[in-house]
């Protein structure tokens, strides 16, 4: 018999978040046609032609709703809901004018800050400047590898899915019920949009929702792998095999991009996804191959928890 507490729990936070995603995102495509709203085509762009950017604006509606809607559950982490919009806006306002590096950069450290000021950091350590320096490096750099794997048909999308079920499993295992729900809500956002979002796009993600996923995943985590002096391993440990297929995309366009004397943050069609492309798989294919290493290694971080 299904435990009654387990079902609402999954139609509070999956169901519902979910519906509003698919409504969002349908309604979102119909405006993008209606006011012939798309992507500007450029050389240094994967996708020749033209689609929406607005996915994000979904994305953000889906999951702030549901996290107002159940006051009982959020009560405690409304103070979330600034810095999440300060990321989300940032990138809304990158979409549609293309904000310079540097802008973005003081974006997203404000966002950091204001998270770790609000209790968002990481507890590992024993000193709080060095778990405030690693939560600030942190936060950084997992909204920008969601930002860089946005480079291919449904590659963000899925994932985030993928790591959503992932930090799922281990606030489960650790109690944090607060993870549950918010991982629960991303993992609904996600796939109601990823139906759109799968080759060929429909929609795409934009710097706005790649953005606010990175900053929701980065929240997550850290409420999930924070606590006492003991979990400083798992944080070492867990977060590269969760987040392999992001983390380890942004280190290879980094490394590519400085090895030809390449600014890292300007655009290219030389992302991991790119190359797989070039070795002869197709776009479907590729997102297929790399959710499923991305998997594996979710699956290896989830086993080795059992393991120690």
């Amino acid at each position: 018999m299904v435990n009654t507490s387990y079902l609402l729990i999954f139609l509070k936070f999956f169901l519902v978040p979910l519906i509003f995603s698919l409504f969002f995102t349908l309604a979102l495509i119909k405006i993008s046609k209606k006011f012939n709203i798309s992507v500007e085509q450029k050389k240094d762009r994967w996708h020749k032609r033209p689609v929406s950017n607005l996915g994000g604006i979904g994305i953000f509606l889906s999951f702030l709703i549901p996290f107002f809607l159940f006051q009982g559950e959020f009560k405690n982490n409304y103070y979330l809901s600034l810095p999440l919009f300060l990321v989300f806006s940032m990138g809304l306002l990158d979409d549609f004018s293309n904000l310079k590096p540097f802008t973005k950069l003081i974006f997203q450290m404000a966002v950091a800050f204001l998270l770790i000021y609000q209790g968002s950091f990481f507890s590992v350590s024993g000193s709080k400047l060095l778990d405030f320096a690693v939560s600030f490096i942190w936060i950084l750099v997992i909204i920008n590898a969601f930002n860089l794997i946005d480079n291919m048909d449904g590659l963000s999308a899925g994932i985030a899915f993928i790591c959503g079920l992932s930090l799922l499993s281990f606030s489960t295992l650790q109690n944090e019920s607060s993870g549950v729900s918010m991982s629960l809500i991303l993992c609904a956002c996600a796939i109601g949009f990823l139906l759109f979002n799968f080759s060929p796009a429909k929609i795409f993600i934009g710097n706005s929702g790649s953005y606010f996923i990175g900053a929701l995943l980065g929240i997550i985590s850290i409420r999930v792998f924070s606590g006492n002096k003991a979990q400083i391993f798992p944080l070492i440990l867990y977060l590269p095999l969760i987040f392999f297929v992001p983390v380890f995309d942004m280190l290879f366009v980094v490394i590519r991009r400085a090895s030809s004397r390449r600014l890292f943050y300007k655009g290219g069609c030389d992302h991991i996804s790119h190359t797989l492309v070039d070795l002869g798989l197709s776009e479907r294919k590729t997102v297929l191959l790399l959710y499923a290493v991305n998997f594996i290694f979710v699956v290896l971080a989830i086993s080795i928890n059992f393991l120690i």
